[in-house]
Protein backbone atom coordinates (compact mmCIF):
# COMPACT_ATOMS: atom_id res chain seq x y z
CA UNK A 1 0.00 0.00 0.00
CA UNK A 2 1.41 3.39 -0.96
CA UNK A 3 1.87 6.23 1.51
CA UNK A 4 -1.06 8.12 -0.02
CA UNK A 5 -3.31 5.08 0.24
CA UNK A 6 -2.33 4.65 3.90
CA UNK A 7 -3.17 8.27 4.64
CA UNK A 8 -6.54 8.02 2.87
CA UNK A 9 -7.40 4.76 4.66
CA UNK A 10 -6.44 6.20 8.05
CA UNK A 11 -8.37 9.42 7.40
CA UNK A 12 -11.54 7.58 6.37
CA UNK A 13 -11.29 5.37 9.45
CA UNK A 14 -10.96 8.35 11.79
CA UNK A 15 -13.74 10.30 10.07
CA UNK A 16 -16.15 7.35 10.36
CA UNK A 17 -15.51 7.16 14.09
CA UNK A 18 -16.13 10.87 14.56
CA UNK A 19 -19.29 10.64 12.46
CA UNK A 20 -20.66 7.91 14.72
CA UNK A 21 -20.06 9.97 17.85
CA UNK A 22 -21.59 13.00 16.14
CA UNK A 23 -24.72 10.96 15.44
CA UNK A 24 -24.77 9.85 19.07
CA UNK A 25 -24.56 13.43 20.34
CA UNK A 26 -27.28 14.63 17.96
CA UNK A 27 -29.62 11.78 18.95
CA UNK A 28 -29.09 12.28 22.68
CA UNK A 29 -29.69 16.02 22.54
CA UNK A 30 -32.80 15.47 20.42
CA UNK A 31 -34.02 12.77 22.79
CA UNK A 32 -33.48 14.87 25.91
CA UNK A 33 -35.05 17.97 24.36
CA UNK A 34 -38.14 16.10 23.18
CA UNK A 35 -38.44 14.24 26.49
CA UNK A 36 -38.24 17.52 28.42
CA UNK A 37 -41.00 18.98 26.25
CA UNK A 38 -43.32 15.98 26.38
CA UNK A 39 -42.74 14.56 29.86
CA UNK A 40 -42.19 17.58 32.08
CA UNK A 41 -39.48 18.08 34.69
CA UNK A 42 -40.62 15.46 37.25
CA UNK A 43 -40.87 12.59 34.76
CA UNK A 44 -37.66 13.71 33.06
CA UNK A 45 -35.89 13.56 36.43
CA UNK A 46 -37.05 9.96 36.89
CA UNK A 47 -35.80 9.13 33.39
CA UNK A 48 -32.35 10.61 34.05
CA UNK A 49 -32.15 8.81 37.38
CA UNK A 50 -32.90 5.49 35.69
CA UNK A 51 -30.23 6.18 33.05
CA UNK A 52 -27.71 6.93 35.80
CA UNK A 53 -28.56 3.72 37.67
CA UNK A 54 -28.35 1.71 34.45
CA UNK A 55 -24.91 3.14 33.70
CA UNK A 56 -23.54 2.49 37.19
CA UNK A 57 -24.93 -1.04 37.51
CA UNK A 58 -23.87 -1.95 33.97
CA UNK A 59 -20.33 -0.68 34.57
CA UNK A 60 -20.10 -2.69 37.78
CA UNK A 61 -21.42 -5.79 36.02
CA UNK A 62 -18.99 -5.70 33.09
CA UNK A 63 -16.05 -6.52 35.41
CA UNK A 64 -13.65 -4.38 33.38
CA UNK A 65 -13.82 -6.76 30.40
CA UNK A 66 -14.12 -4.12 27.68
CA UNK A 67 -10.59 -2.99 26.85
CA UNK A 68 -8.84 -6.32 27.66
CA UNK A 69 -11.26 -8.04 25.28
CA UNK A 70 -10.33 -5.66 22.46
CA UNK A 71 -6.61 -6.01 23.17
CA UNK A 72 -6.59 -9.82 23.42
CA UNK A 73 -8.54 -10.28 20.20
CA UNK A 74 -6.36 -7.92 18.18
CA UNK A 75 -3.08 -9.21 19.63
CA UNK A 76 -3.87 -12.92 19.18
CA UNK A 77 -5.17 -12.49 15.64
CA UNK A 78 -2.04 -10.48 14.77
CA UNK A 79 0.04 -13.54 15.70
CA UNK A 80 -2.28 -15.88 13.75
CA UNK A 81 -3.71 -17.51 16.88
CA UNK A 82 -7.44 -17.73 16.14
CA UNK A 83 -7.83 -20.45 18.79
CA UNK A 84 -6.87 -18.04 21.56
CA UNK A 85 -8.93 -15.25 20.00
CA UNK A 86 -12.00 -17.48 19.82
CA UNK A 87 -11.62 -18.37 23.49
CA UNK A 88 -11.49 -14.66 24.36
CA UNK A 89 -14.57 -13.91 22.26
CA UNK A 90 -16.69 -16.70 23.76
CA UNK A 91 -15.54 -15.97 27.30
CA UNK A 92 -16.19 -12.23 27.03
CA UNK A 93 -19.68 -12.54 25.56
CA UNK A 94 -20.61 -15.40 27.89
CA UNK A 95 -19.54 -13.44 30.95
CA UNK A 96 -21.37 -10.35 29.68
CA UNK A 97 -24.63 -12.27 29.32
CA UNK A 98 -24.31 -14.04 32.69
CA UNK A 99 -23.38 -10.86 34.56
CA UNK A 100 -26.12 -8.94 32.77
CA UNK A 101 -28.77 -11.41 33.91
CA UNK A 102 -27.45 -11.25 37.49
CA UNK A 103 -27.37 -7.44 37.46
CA UNK A 104 -30.88 -7.30 36.07
CA UNK A 105 -32.24 -9.61 38.77
CA UNK A 106 -30.45 -7.69 41.54
CA UNK A 107 -31.73 -4.31 40.35
CA UNK A 108 -35.25 -5.66 39.87
CA UNK A 109 -35.26 -7.02 43.44
CA UNK A 110 -33.71 -3.83 44.83
CA UNK A 111 -35.98 -1.40 42.94
CA UNK A 112 -38.43 -0.78 45.80
CA UNK A 113 -35.80 -0.59 48.61
CA UNK A 114 -33.71 1.76 46.44
CA UNK A 115 -36.73 3.97 45.73
CA UNK A 116 -37.50 4.08 49.46
CA UNK A 117 -33.90 5.00 50.27
CA UNK A 118 -34.07 7.84 47.75
CA UNK A 119 -37.45 8.89 49.18
CA UNK A 120 -38.88 8.63 45.68
CA UNK A 121 -41.55 5.88 45.72
CA UNK A 122 -42.57 6.66 42.14
CA UNK A 123 -39.13 5.49 40.97
CA UNK A 124 -39.64 1.83 41.95
CA UNK A 125 -41.52 0.68 38.86
CA UNK A 126 -39.29 2.62 36.40
CA UNK A 127 -36.21 1.03 38.01
CA UNK A 128 -37.81 -2.39 37.61
CA UNK A 129 -38.31 -1.71 33.89
CA UNK A 130 -34.73 -0.45 33.59
CA UNK A 131 -33.47 -3.69 35.13
CA UNK A 132 -34.83 -5.64 32.16
CA UNK A 133 -32.49 -3.80 29.79
CA UNK A 134 -29.30 -4.77 31.63
CA UNK A 135 -28.57 -8.21 30.10
CA UNK A 136 -28.86 -6.76 26.60
CA UNK A 137 -26.94 -3.60 27.52
CA UNK A 138 -23.95 -5.58 28.80
CA UNK A 139 -23.91 -7.81 25.71
CA UNK A 140 -24.04 -4.74 23.46
CA UNK A 141 -21.17 -2.95 25.21
CA UNK A 142 -18.86 -5.94 25.48
CA UNK A 143 -19.82 -6.97 21.94
CA UNK A 144 -18.93 -3.46 20.79
CA UNK A 145 -15.43 -3.91 22.20
CA UNK A 146 -15.25 -7.28 20.46
CA UNK A 147 -15.81 -5.42 17.20
CA UNK A 148 -13.16 -2.86 18.18
CA UNK A 149 -10.73 -5.74 18.75
CA UNK A 150 -11.67 -7.16 15.36
CA UNK A 151 -10.75 -3.78 13.80
CA UNK A 152 -14.31 -2.65 13.28
CA UNK A 153 -14.26 0.29 15.66
CA UNK A 154 -16.82 2.29 13.70
CA UNK A 155 -19.42 -0.46 13.91
CA UNK A 156 -18.62 -1.13 17.55
CA UNK A 157 -19.13 2.50 18.54
CA UNK A 158 -22.29 2.83 16.45
CA UNK A 159 -23.93 -0.18 18.09
CA UNK A 160 -22.81 0.75 21.62
CA UNK A 161 -23.34 4.49 21.60
CA UNK A 162 -25.43 5.74 18.70
CA UNK A 163 -28.04 3.07 17.90
CA UNK A 164 -29.87 2.95 21.30
CA UNK A 165 -30.53 6.73 21.55
CA UNK A 166 -31.48 6.79 17.85
CA UNK A 167 -34.10 4.08 18.40
CA UNK A 168 -35.32 5.72 21.59
CA UNK A 169 -35.69 9.08 19.86
CA UNK A 170 -37.71 7.44 17.09
CA UNK A 171 -39.94 5.66 19.64
CA UNK A 172 -40.53 8.87 21.60
CA UNK A 173 -41.31 10.83 18.44
CA UNK A 174 -43.88 8.24 17.37
CA UNK A 175 -45.42 8.11 20.84
CA UNK A 176 -45.63 11.90 21.03
CA UNK A 177 -47.65 11.92 17.81
CA UNK A 178 -50.19 9.36 19.10
CA UNK A 179 -53.34 10.35 21.02
CA UNK A 180 -52.11 8.81 24.29
CA UNK A 181 -48.89 10.78 24.17
CA UNK A 182 -45.57 9.87 25.74
CA UNK A 183 -44.86 8.71 29.28
CA UNK A 184 -41.76 7.94 31.26
CA UNK A 185 -42.66 4.24 31.35
CA UNK A 186 -43.02 4.13 27.58
CA UNK A 187 -39.63 5.80 27.24
CA UNK A 188 -38.08 3.23 29.58
CA UNK A 189 -39.66 0.37 27.65
CA UNK A 190 -38.10 1.91 24.56
CA UNK A 191 -34.72 1.54 26.30
CA UNK A 192 -35.40 -2.18 26.72
CA UNK A 193 -36.46 -2.55 23.10
CA UNK A 194 -33.50 -0.53 21.82
CA UNK A 195 -31.06 -2.64 23.82
CA UNK A 196 -32.61 -5.89 22.54
CA UNK A 197 -32.18 -4.72 18.94
CA UNK A 198 -28.67 -3.40 19.60
CA UNK A 199 -27.59 -6.66 21.29
CA UNK A 200 -28.92 -8.81 18.44
CA UNK A 201 -27.30 -6.58 15.82
CA UNK A 202 -24.00 -6.57 17.75
CA UNK A 203 -23.90 -10.36 17.97
CA UNK A 204 -24.65 -10.66 14.27
CA UNK A 205 -21.98 -8.13 13.31
CA UNK A 206 -19.43 -9.77 15.60
CA UNK A 207 -20.17 -13.22 14.13
CA UNK A 208 -19.79 -11.95 10.57
CA UNK A 209 -16.56 -10.08 11.29
CA UNK A 210 -15.17 -13.05 13.26
CA UNK A 211 -15.54 -15.38 10.28
CA UNK A 212 -13.52 -13.11 8.02
CA UNK A 213 -10.90 -12.36 10.71
CA UNK A 214 -10.47 -16.05 11.47
CA UNK A 215 -10.08 -16.86 7.77
CA UNK A 216 -7.46 -14.13 7.38
CA UNK A 217 -5.56 -15.37 10.45
CA UNK A 218 -5.64 -18.96 9.17
CA UNK A 219 -3.85 -17.86 5.99
CA UNK A 220 -0.91 -16.51 8.00
CA UNK A 221 1.81 -18.49 9.76
CA UNK A 222 1.51 -18.46 13.52
CA UNK A 223 4.19 -16.37 15.18
CA UNK A 224 5.87 -16.79 18.55
CA UNK A 225 7.55 -14.05 20.49
CA UNK A 226 10.13 -14.07 23.26
CA UNK A 227 7.92 -11.76 25.33
CA UNK A 228 5.60 -13.09 28.00
CA UNK A 229 2.20 -14.38 26.87
CA UNK A 230 -0.84 -12.23 27.51
CA UNK A 231 -2.47 -12.70 30.91
CA UNK A 232 -5.83 -14.39 31.09
CA UNK A 233 -8.81 -12.24 30.20
CA UNK A 234 -10.14 -12.10 33.76
CA UNK A 235 -6.72 -11.30 35.21
CA UNK A 236 -6.30 -8.44 32.74
CA UNK A 237 -9.84 -7.25 33.46
CA UNK A 238 -9.04 -6.91 37.18
CA UNK A 239 -6.62 -4.09 36.39
CA UNK A 240 -9.20 -2.24 34.29
CA UNK A 241 -12.19 -2.80 36.56
CA UNK A 242 -11.40 0.12 38.93
CA UNK A 243 -10.73 2.32 35.89
CA UNK A 244 -14.20 1.72 34.49
CA UNK A 245 -15.89 2.09 37.89
CA UNK A 246 -14.09 5.35 38.67
CA UNK A 247 -14.94 6.68 35.20
CA UNK A 248 -18.64 6.06 35.82
CA UNK A 249 -18.47 7.71 39.26
CA UNK A 250 -16.56 10.75 37.98
CA UNK A 251 -19.23 11.43 35.36
CA UNK A 252 -21.82 12.05 38.09
CA UNK A 253 -19.88 13.06 41.23
CA UNK A 254 -19.40 16.83 40.56
CA UNK A 255 -23.09 17.30 39.72
CA UNK A 256 -24.24 15.27 42.73
CA UNK A 257 -21.91 17.22 45.03
CA UNK A 258 -23.14 20.51 43.56
CA UNK A 259 -26.86 19.75 43.98
CA UNK A 260 -27.20 20.63 47.70
CA UNK A 261 -25.47 24.00 47.26
CA UNK A 262 -27.25 25.62 44.29
CA UNK A 263 -30.69 26.11 42.81
CA UNK A 264 -32.18 23.66 40.33
CA UNK A 265 -31.64 26.20 37.53
CA UNK A 266 -27.92 26.55 38.27
CA UNK A 267 -27.56 22.78 38.54
CA UNK A 268 -29.25 22.42 35.16
CA UNK A 269 -26.98 25.05 33.66
CA UNK A 270 -23.90 23.25 34.95
CA UNK A 271 -25.19 19.93 33.57
CA UNK A 272 -25.59 21.47 30.11
CA UNK A 273 -22.11 23.06 30.33
CA UNK A 274 -20.61 19.70 31.32
CA UNK A 275 -22.24 17.90 28.40
CA UNK A 276 -21.08 20.58 25.96
CA UNK A 277 -17.51 20.37 27.22
CA UNK A 278 -17.57 16.59 27.03
CA UNK A 279 -18.36 16.67 23.32
CA UNK A 280 -14.65 16.99 22.60
CA UNK A 281 -13.93 14.09 24.97
CA UNK A 282 -16.29 11.96 22.87
CA UNK A 283 -14.40 12.91 19.71
CA UNK A 284 -11.00 12.14 21.28
CA UNK A 285 -12.25 8.81 22.64
CA UNK A 286 -13.68 7.85 19.27
CA UNK A 287 -10.44 8.64 17.44
CA UNK A 288 -8.48 6.49 19.87
CA UNK A 289 -10.74 3.49 19.52
CA UNK A 290 -10.58 3.65 15.74
CA UNK A 291 -6.89 2.67 15.91
CA UNK A 292 -7.04 0.57 19.11
CA UNK A 293 -6.95 -2.81 17.36
CA UNK A 294 -4.00 -1.79 15.19
CA UNK A 295 -2.07 -0.49 18.21
CA UNK A 296 -2.63 -3.77 20.09
CA UNK A 297 -1.61 -5.83 17.06
CA UNK A 298 1.44 -3.70 16.22
CA UNK A 299 2.60 -3.65 19.84
CA UNK A 300 2.41 -7.44 19.99
CA UNK A 301 4.43 -7.68 16.75
CA UNK A 302 6.91 -5.00 17.79
CA UNK A 303 5.94 -2.68 14.92
CA UNK A 304 6.58 0.47 16.93
CA UNK A 305 7.01 2.78 13.94
CA UNK A 306 3.44 1.99 12.86
CA UNK A 307 2.17 2.86 16.34
CA UNK A 308 4.03 6.18 16.24
CA UNK A 309 2.35 6.97 12.93
CA UNK A 310 -1.11 6.12 14.29
CA UNK A 311 -0.54 8.20 17.41
CA UNK A 312 0.51 11.24 15.34
CA UNK A 313 -2.57 10.90 13.15
CA UNK A 314 -4.87 10.66 16.17
CA UNK A 315 -3.38 13.76 17.80
CA UNK A 316 -3.49 15.83 14.63
CA UNK A 317 -7.08 14.82 13.97
CA UNK A 318 -8.06 15.52 17.59
CA UNK A 319 -6.57 19.02 17.54
CA UNK A 320 -8.09 19.82 14.15
CA UNK A 321 -11.57 18.65 15.17
CA UNK A 322 -11.59 19.87 18.78
CA UNK A 323 -10.00 23.32 18.43
CA UNK A 324 -13.04 24.99 16.74
CA UNK A 325 -15.68 23.92 19.32
CA UNK A 326 -13.28 24.72 22.17
CA UNK A 327 -12.81 28.23 20.78
CA UNK A 328 -16.58 28.68 20.53
CA UNK A 329 -17.00 27.61 24.17
CA UNK A 330 -14.26 30.01 25.24
CA UNK A 331 -15.27 33.04 23.16
CA UNK A 332 -19.06 32.73 22.81
CA UNK A 333 -20.40 30.66 25.72
CA UNK A 334 -23.60 32.73 26.04
CA UNK A 335 -25.07 32.12 22.56
CA UNK A 336 -24.03 28.47 22.73
CA UNK A 337 -25.74 27.89 26.07
CA UNK A 338 -28.74 29.88 24.84
CA UNK A 339 -29.44 27.11 22.32
CA UNK A 340 -30.24 24.87 25.31
CA UNK A 341 -32.01 27.54 27.38
CA UNK A 342 -29.14 27.54 29.87
CA UNK A 343 -27.54 30.97 29.34
CA UNK A 344 -26.63 32.12 32.84
CA UNK A 345 -23.40 33.52 34.33
CA UNK A 346 -22.61 30.38 36.32
CA UNK A 347 -22.97 28.15 33.26
CA UNK A 348 -20.87 30.47 31.08
CA UNK A 349 -17.97 30.43 33.51
CA UNK A 350 -18.27 26.67 33.98
CA UNK A 351 -18.16 25.90 30.26
CA UNK A 352 -15.13 28.18 29.78
CA UNK A 353 -13.22 26.50 32.61
CA UNK A 354 -13.95 23.02 31.31
CA UNK A 355 -13.20 24.03 27.70
CA UNK A 356 -9.67 25.01 28.75
CA UNK A 357 -9.21 21.55 30.26
CA UNK A 358 -10.36 20.00 27.00
CA UNK A 359 -7.31 21.52 25.28
CA UNK A 360 -5.14 19.22 27.39
CA UNK A 361 -7.37 16.27 26.49
CA UNK A 362 -6.96 17.00 22.77
CA UNK A 363 -3.17 17.54 23.00
CA UNK A 364 -2.74 14.17 24.74
CA UNK A 365 -5.21 12.24 22.56
CA UNK A 366 -4.64 8.51 22.26
CA UNK A 367 -2.39 8.07 25.31
CA UNK A 368 -5.04 6.18 27.28
CA UNK A 369 -5.67 3.80 24.37
CA UNK A 370 -1.92 3.25 23.97
CA UNK A 371 -1.58 2.32 27.64
CA UNK A 372 -4.62 0.04 27.49
CA UNK A 373 -3.63 -1.73 24.28
CA UNK A 374 -0.06 -2.27 25.48
CA UNK A 375 -1.25 -3.90 28.70
CA UNK A 376 -0.67 -1.16 31.28
CA UNK A 377 -3.98 -1.45 33.08
CA UNK A 378 -2.44 -0.92 36.51
CA UNK A 379 -1.03 2.41 35.34
CA UNK A 380 -4.48 3.54 34.23
CA UNK A 381 -5.90 2.31 37.53
CA UNK A 382 -3.48 4.51 39.48
CA UNK A 383 -4.40 7.53 37.39
CA UNK A 384 -8.10 6.85 37.90
CA UNK A 385 -7.67 6.72 41.65
CA UNK A 386 -5.78 10.03 41.51
CA UNK A 387 -8.70 11.51 39.53
CA UNK A 388 -11.13 10.23 42.13
CA UNK A 389 -9.08 11.77 44.93
CA UNK A 390 -9.12 15.14 43.13
CA UNK A 391 -12.88 14.96 42.67
CA UNK A 392 -13.51 14.06 46.30
CA UNK A 393 -11.23 16.88 47.44
CA UNK A 394 -13.04 19.32 45.16
CA UNK A 395 -16.43 18.09 46.39
CA UNK A 396 -15.38 18.74 49.97
CA UNK A 397 -13.60 22.08 49.52
CA UNK A 398 -14.21 23.80 46.17
CA UNK A 399 -17.83 23.02 45.39
CA UNK A 400 -19.34 24.18 48.73
CA UNK A 401 -17.33 27.41 48.51
CA UNK A 402 -17.59 28.27 44.81
CA UNK A 403 -20.70 26.45 43.58
CA UNK A 404 -20.83 25.77 39.84
CA UNK A 405 -17.39 27.31 39.31
CA UNK A 406 -16.00 24.94 41.95
CA UNK A 407 -17.63 21.97 40.24
CA UNK A 408 -16.15 23.08 36.91
CA UNK A 409 -12.68 23.51 38.46
CA UNK A 410 -12.95 20.07 40.07
CA UNK A 411 -13.93 18.47 36.77
CA UNK A 412 -11.24 20.35 34.85
CA UNK A 413 -8.53 19.36 37.34
CA UNK A 414 -9.50 15.68 37.00
CA UNK A 415 -9.45 15.88 33.19
CA UNK A 416 -6.08 17.64 33.06
CA UNK A 417 -4.52 15.26 35.59
CA UNK A 418 -5.70 12.27 33.56
CA UNK A 419 -4.60 13.65 30.18
CA UNK A 420 -1.15 14.85 31.27
CA UNK A 421 -0.60 11.80 33.45
CA UNK A 422 -1.51 9.41 30.65
CA UNK A 423 0.84 11.17 28.25
CA UNK A 424 3.75 11.20 30.71
CA UNK A 425 3.28 7.59 31.76
CA UNK A 426 2.81 6.40 28.19
CA UNK A 427 6.25 7.82 27.40
CA UNK A 428 7.69 6.15 30.49
CA UNK A 429 6.02 2.75 30.05
CA UNK A 430 6.49 2.49 26.27
CA UNK A 431 9.73 4.40 25.54
CA UNK A 432 10.31 2.40 22.36
CA UNK A 433 7.26 4.01 20.78
CA UNK A 434 8.38 7.56 21.59
CA UNK A 435 12.06 6.97 20.83
CA UNK A 436 11.93 9.04 17.62
CA UNK A 437 9.04 11.38 18.32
Amino acid sequence: MSRLEQIVAAASRLVSGVGVRGLEVACKFGLFALAAHRLGPAALGIFFLCLTVQSLVSTAGRLGLERPTARHLAADLALARPDLARRTLVQALGLALACGVCCGLVLYAAAEPLAAALRQPDVARPLGITAMSLPFHLVTVVGGYVLIGLDRGGWGQFLMNALPPLLMLAALAVAAALPGGASVELLLWSIVGAQVIAAAWTLGAAAGRWRSARAAAARRTAETLDSEPLPSLLKAARSFYPVELVSAVLASLPGLALAPHVSAAVLGGFSVALRLAMLTTNVVTSLGYMVAARIAADHRRGAYADIRRDMRQVRRAALALCAPPILVMLLAPGPLLGLFNADMPEARLAVQIMALAQLAVAFCAGSDVLLAMSGHGRTLMGLSLAQLALCVLGALLLIPAAGAAGAALTTAAAWIAAAVGQQALARRRTPEIFANG
